[in-house]
Formats: structure tokens, sequence, C-alpha cells
């Protein structure tokens, strides 16, 4: 049962984590995460497909290539996450209902950054799902995490964009 768990680790997280997210926003605090599910999906699936050569998974299920449907739920419930945490943030910081307030950019940037670099670290260090293929050469890595800064540095422009298509499907439908 253990080699189980071991081989499928990735493939559990994932599916834990989509469960616990709509379990806990959805269901608990009726928020609208299966839109917002979506709309992290949809990005997921931009990003696998298009950024496939540069790393490697260690899961067993994948639809082309090393482009496995399971990194694409996790991707919907880490953006989930972010979009909840940021706008959560915006009404403690502000005191005001996030809408299309420009300043979302900013507490987007304050729970993006812990948010992407611990799902970084779980999933590249702790659980080992994925490593970096050498095709980057990410070489200069912050002391004590290990995690690359050119990694860091490739997520603010995501983290500015993604919550913003996130938040679009969430109230497009």
């Amino acid at each position: 049962m253990w080699d189980f768990v071991v081989a499928w680790r990735g493939e559990i997280v994932a599916v834990v984590a989509v469960v616990f997210t709509y379990a806990v926003f959805g269901l608990v605090l009726r928020k609208p995460v299966g839109r917002m599910m979506i709309g992290g999906m949809l990005l997921g699936l931009g990003i696998e497909f298009s950024t496939e050569p540069e790393w490697t998974y260690s899961l067993r299920c994948y639809v082309w290539r090393d482009v496995s449907p399971f990194v694409i739920m996790g991707w919907g419930a880490h953006m989930t996450w972010l979009v909840l945490l940021s706008e959560w943030l915006f009404r403690k910081l502000f005191r005001a209902h996030p809408g299309n307030d420009f300043r979302l950019l900013l507490t987007d940037v304050l729970a993006g950054i812990p948010t992407l670099t611990a799902g970084e670290l779980l999933g590249l260090h702790v659980l080992r799902i994925w490593k970096y293929e050498t095709c980057l050469q990410w070489n200069t890595m912050i002391p004590g995490i290990q995690y690359p800064v050119e990694g860091l540095i490739c997520m603010v422009p995501f983290i500015l964009g993604m919550p913003s298509v996130v938040r679009f499907w969430r109230g497009s439908w």
C-alpha cells in the first residue's frame, strides 16, 4: 500500500488539494470555487503545454509527453487559493470590497509570492514531483530554500496576470 502512495503521490496530492479546496471554500464558506478552479485549470493547461520541455514530472498519468491532468488540477486549486487569499488580504488592508480595484495587484503579489513559493518548495523539494531540466540553466539559488532566483522572477508576471484571469472566469458565467 505504501508503495502505491509513494508512486502516485503527485496525483494523490492534486486530488486532495481540489477536494479540500472545494470542501472548505465551496461548501463551508460558500465561495464560487468551481469557476475559479476552472479558470486556474485553463491557465495551468496553457502553462503546462507551453513549458513542457522545461521540467520533468515523476507522475504516473500523462495526456501528452510530460503533461499530466493532475498537474492541471493542481493549478486550479492553487490559483483558487491565491485569489481568495489575495481578496481576503485586500479586505484586511484596505477595509473595502475588492471589486475591480487596481490595488488588487498589490495584494496579488503579497499573497502570490509566498503561495506559489510554498507550492514550488512542496512539489520540488518535499514531494519531489518535478525537477528542472538543465536547458533552463537556473544556477542562482535563494539560500536556505534552494529555490532558483530566476524562477521567482518568472513568477511575478504570472502572479500579476493569473488571478485576474481567474476572477474573470469566476464572474463570466
